[in-house]
C-alpha cells in the first residue's frame, strides 16, 4: 500500500501529458484551418487538358488504345488513401511554414470574405483518420480497416457491366459531365494493374446489370391494352418487363460544379465543408483534389430496349425523371400520388422502346427532392 501513491502520481502525470499533447494538436490544426479560410479566395489547382476520344460510339469499341490516357483520367475514378492527422499536419507545416506557430484563435470568427466558421475542430489521442470519401464501405472493407487488415482488396471477379457503353467523346470534356464519373463502371478493370501492383484503392461508382421487372399495375396495363407483350421488352401477359439497370453514385468535379452554378470554387468548397460538419477537411486543405463524393443518395436508371439507343440522336427518347417517394412508391400511401406517375412513366418508356426508340426512367434516391420525409410530412399536415 505504501507504493500505491507514487504509482498514481505517475499515472496522473502521463494523463496530464497526453491531454497537453491533445491540446497542442488541436491548437495547431485550428490555426491552420483558420489561416487557410482567411486567405481562401479561389482555390489553386492544376489546369488539366482534356483530349477527345475517337472511336465508334455505337458499339462501345475504340480505334485507339486507352493505355496512354489512363493516367489522365485516373483522378476521375481513384480514391485517396486515408491519411492520419499527424501526416496532414506535417504536410501543412511544409506548405504553410511559420503559420503553425502561435496560439489558435477562437473558432467563431469573421473572415475577409464575410463568412464565419461553424466548425469546431476536435482531436483525439493517437491518429485521427481523415477520409475524402463520404460513401459507406462494405462490411468486409469496414471490418478490414477496423482490424488493420490493410492488405484487403475487393474482388471484382465476374462483376463486369452487363452491357458495354462508350467511351464517348464527351467523357473527356470536363465541361460536359461534372456530377458523375463516366468511367465509373469500368474503373476496376481499366486500372487493374495499378490496383494490384501499386495498392491504390479504386472502386466503381457505376454498376450495370440486367433484370426483370414485375409490378401489379403493369398486368392491368396489359389487360387494358396499354401494353402489348412482344416477348422482348414486355415479356408476357402478366406485364413482366426486361430492363437494364444502372446504379450511379455521385462524383462531383468541383470546378465544373462551381462553373455550372456560376459561383466561386472556393466558396463552394467552404460551404460543403461547413454544411457537412467539417467531415471533409480536404475540401479546404487540398486544392489539388478536384473531386468530392458527396454524402447524398445516388440514382438508378431503368432502360427499356437497347441501351445504346439512349445516346442515339436519330431515335426518339421517352424519359421519366422521378424522385424517390417511399410512402407512395413502396407502401402505397393515399396521401401522395407519386406511384401512379411512376407507373405511367414506365408504360410510356416501354411503348417507345417497342416502337424502335429508347425508354428510360431515372429514379433519384432523394426523398421529396432531397427535403426528406420529415419535411414532407410536415407539409402534408400543414395542407390538411
Amino acid at each position: 500500500m505504501a507504493t500505491a501513491q507514487p504509482d498514481q502520481e505517475d499515472l496522473l502525470r502521463q494523463i496530464l501529458g497526453t491531454l497537453q499533447s491533445v491540446q497542442n494538436q488541436y491548437s495547431e490544426l485550428s490555426l491552420v484551418v483558420q489561416n487557410i479560410g482567411d486567405r481562401l479566395d479561389v482555390m489553386p489547382g492544376e489546369e488539366r487538358s482534356h483530349q477527345n476520344l475517337t472511336g465508334r460510339d455505337t458499339d462501345g469499341e475504340t480505334t485507339e488504345s486507352l493505355t496512354a490516357k489512363q493516367q489522365q483520367y485516373l483522378p476521375r475514378t481513384a480514391m485517396m488513401k486515408p491519411s492520419t492527422a499527424s501526416q496532414t499536419l506535417s504536410r501543412l507545416q511544409e506548405s504553410q511554414g511559420p503559420v503553425l506557430s502561435g496560439k489558435a484563435a477562437s473558432p467563431q470568427r469573421s473572415s475577409a470574405s464575410g463568412t464565419s466558421s461553424r466548425i469546431v475542430l476536435t482531436t483525439y489521442p493517437g491518429d485521427l483518420l481523415l477520409c475524402l470519401a463520404a460513401k459507406a464501405q462494405s462490411d468486409a472493407e469496414t471490418l478490414s480497416v477496423l482490424t488493420e487488415d490493410v492488405e484487403h482488396k475487393p474482388d471484382f471477379t465476374n462483376s463486369e457491366p452487363a452491357v458495354n457503353l462508350g467511351p464517348f467523346t464527351q467523357w473527356a470534356d470536363a465541361r460536359k459531365i461534372v456530377s458523375l464519373d463516366p468511367w465509373g463502371h469500368v474503373s476496376p478493370w481499366l486500372f487493374a494493374p495499378m490496383i494490384q501492383d501499386e495498392n491504390v484503392h479504386i472502386r466503381p461508382t457505376i454498376a450495370i446489370t440486367k433484370a426483370h421487372m414485375k409490378l401489379p399495375e403493369l398486368e392491368q396495363s396489359v389487360r387494358a391494352g396499354r401494353l402489348i407483350p412482344d416477348g422482348k421488352i414486355c415479356l408476357n401477359a402478366t406485364g413482366e418487363l426486361a430492363v437494364t439497370k444502372f446504379a450511379v453514385e455521385p462524383v462531383w468535379y468541383l470546378p465544373g460544379v462551381a462553373e455550372r452554378f456560376g459561383i466561386d470554387e472556393g466558396n463552394l468548397r467552404r460551404s460543403l465543408f461547413e454544411n457537412t460538419g467539417g467531415s471533409f477537411p480536404e475540401l479546404i486543405t487540398r486544392g489539388d483534389m478536384k473531386l468530392f463524393l458527396p454524402p447524398i443518395g445516388g440514382l438508378t436508371v431503368y432502360c427499356f430496349g437497347d441501351p445504346r439507343k439512349m445516346s442515339d440522336p436519330n431515335v426518339k427518347l421517352a424519359l421519366r425523371i422521378h424522385d424517390e417517394c417511399n410512402g407512395s412508391d413502396v407502401f402505397g400511401s393515399d396521401i401522395c400520388t407519386c406511384r401512379p406517375y411512376l407507373i405511367f412513366g414506365v408504360e410510356e418508356a416501354v411503348k417507345e422502346a417497342q416502337a424502335g426508340g429508347s425508354g428510360v426512367v431515372v429514379y433519384f434516391r432523394k426523398e421529396g427532392r432531397a427535403l426528406g420525409e420529415v419535411t414532407k410530412y410536415l407539409v402534408y399536415n400543414a395542407r390538411k
